[in-house]
């Protein structure tokens, strides 16, 4: 990176000064970008847990792969995902749901955590999908760079409906604005979602009536991104160690 930026700095004939003053720039940039992507956490408690944290960036859905794989290299298992996460690009949503349902991973959010948005495409794909009483759920229509997308809205109804998702929840996603949120209920997700009255259990219960479907073979080809931006909820009640940055190193 140094020398490419080194190398912008003489064709453009900008003196030592102020390519060092390029280079910070650019600097900033990669770090503000790599800290604004997912976290991948896992649970101290709940060692089968892995909690993805932060908004979901491009390239996130390979990160997290990565972070499985090394898992499952290791023989540790991971039964759980919890998300808390405000939404973020679709496309990744998208890979994250696929291979999520094809290791049949259940998803989980947490007390006073939310997943809105694209988070919702990923949690989706969980085999059995759960909160705790006090989850956020959010979900609203897509858009491109702050332009409301009605052919992205399609794909994402289109894709959940194949998870499973109920029809009052497909309801809220094509009927609420892009710049705009429904926070889901029981009465919204039905048996779709279990929601837990007890936070802290070690294992779930399993849902009433279990909704399984195949996941669709591809996600839509779409370039839609999800640009609604929340505040995530602090989890500073669990005890979390932090994975490497990359997610491609096995944690420890």
């Amino acid at each position: 990176m140094k020398k490419f930026i080194v190398a912008l700095a003489t064709f453009t004939g900008l003196d030592g000064a102020k390519s060092k003053k390029l280079l910070a720039v650019a600097a900033a940039c990669l770090l503000s970008t790599a800290a604004h992507s997912a976290e991948f956490y896992k649970l101290d408690e709940h060692p089968t847990t892995l909690l993805v944290e932060g908004r979901i960036e491009m390239g996130d859905d390979q990160r997290l792969m990565n972070v499985l794989m090394a898992r499952t290299e290791r023989g540790a298992r991971t039964e759980y995902i919890e998300f808390n996460s405000p939404g973020g690009f679709v496309a990744p949503a998208y890979s994250m749901a696929r291979f999520i349902r094809n290791m049949n991973i259940d998803t989980i959010i947490g007390s006073a955590e939310e997943c809105s948005s694209a988070c919702m495409i990923a949690f989706a794909g969980g085999r059995y999908r759960y909160a705790w009483e006090g989850a956020k759920l959010g979900v609203h229509s897509s858009s491109i760079e702050g332009v409301e997308s009605g052919d992205g809205t399609v794909d994402i109804a289109r894709f959940m409906t194949a998870l499973g998702a109920p029809a009052t929840v497909i309801a809220a996603i094509v009927t609420t604005s892009s710049d705009d949120i429904t926070w889901l209920s029981p009465a919204h997700t039905g048996n779709w979602v279990t929601f837990w009255k007890t936070p802290g259990a070690v294992t779930p219960p399993a849902p009433p009536t279990p909704t399984v479907p195949n996941i669709p073979n591809s996600a839509p080809e779409t370039q839609a991104t999800d640009s609604y931006s929340m505040t995530c909820q602090s989890t500073a009640t669990k005890t979390i160690t932090r994975l490497d940055g990359m997610g491609i190193k096995p944690f420890r």
